[in-house]
């Protein structure tokens, strides 16, 4: 299947932006209100919000979601991070985690579906939530999360720096190198 064929069914620009930056192509893309399922594993998020793009689309899809566990708490919130993020501000996660392991992991999985079965590819960066927030590029926990090996956290990096080492990228890439461009 190529690349061209999918409708990338996300309502956020930042993340088609990230991905044409990545690829190296204009995807097509559109915005449909999407019951996400509540789970901490992104794999099985991403499954279920495919399968519900492709069946009021009637075309095949492309999503992703990304999450991002804590060490200190075996891994919540996981994919949850987008509802945990809704009440507990990325200030109050930073606080939160004082006195704990401050070790996390972010991941993006990006599904492509068609009808009959799931491509699941996954990237994941892992790094440190920092004490208070940094930089204002990116978006999500892009000011708390800092890659292990780097000075900066995500919002503080260029698209391009961000597009090296990322989770996100790191799953577009997989992606890149599976399906026709």
């Amino acid at each position: 299947m190529e690349l061209s064929e999918l409708i990338f069914v996300t309502g956020n620009l930042n993340k088609v932006r990230e991905a044409e930056q990545k690829l190296g192509i204009k995807l097509n893309h559109t915005s449909i209100d999407l019951h996400e399922l509540q789970e901490v594993d992104v794999e099985c998020v991403v499954k279920h919000k495919a399968k519900t793009a492709f069946e009021q689309l009637c075309k095949p899809v492309i999503v992703e979601d990304a999450s991002l566990g804590f060490k200190a708490f075996n891994g919540y919130p996981g994919a949850l991070i987008k509802w945990h993020r809704q009440y507990v501000t990325n200030k109050n996660i930073c606080k939160i985690l004082n006195g704990f392991d401050r070790t996390a992991i972010a991941k993006c999985a990006i599904c492509i579906f068609a009808g009959k079965e799931y491509r699941v590819f996954v990237g994941e960066t892992k790094g440190q939530i920092i004490y208070e927030e940094k930089g204002i590029n990116g978006f999500g926990f892009d000011p708390i999360f800092q890659p292990d090996g780097c000075e900066k956290t995500f919002a503080e990096m260029s698209l391009e720096e961000k597009n090296k080492i990322s989770h996100r990228a790191k799953a577009w890439e997989k992606v890149k190198k599976h399906i026709i461009i």
